[in-house]
């Protein structure tokens, strides 16, 4: 008798795939609605705000598909950690990095109070 072997389940591929996007998009959509209702009281939102907003997108983005890349290989929970915090990382370098390019270029910003 042997290790009984486990086939795959194709909605286990489905729900690694379609999982990242959904949750990525929902963040956005609470974080606007917070932004939007209690920090700028029904005002548009500051250009910085639309910059957080995109990148913490792309953010939780990756770090679904991290997670799903992980569950789907078997890795170690470290390892998750391991990759989230460079994902991060990188975001977080090339979100600073294009602030400060434009505003060394003079770029106009909106500097107004919440």
């Amino acid at each position: 008798m042997g290790v009984p072997q486990l086939k795959p389940d194709p909605l286990d591929f489905w729900n690694a795939l379609l999982f990242p996007p959904v949750l990525a998009l929902a963040y956005v959509f609470v974080s606007w609605s917070y932004m939007r209702g209690i920090v700028r009281r029904g005002r548009p939102l500051t250009p910085i705000m639309r910059g957080m907003l995109k990148y913490g997108f792309v953010c939780v983005l990756g770090i679904g598909y991290l997670l799903s890349i992980g569950n789907v290989t078997g890795l170690p929970e470290q390892t998750w950690v391991v990759f989230i915090v460079g994902w991060c990382a990188i975001v977080g370098v090339f979100a600073w990095w294009r602030h400060k390019r434009k505003e060394t270029t003079g770029a106009p910003q909106d500097r107004s109070s919440p």
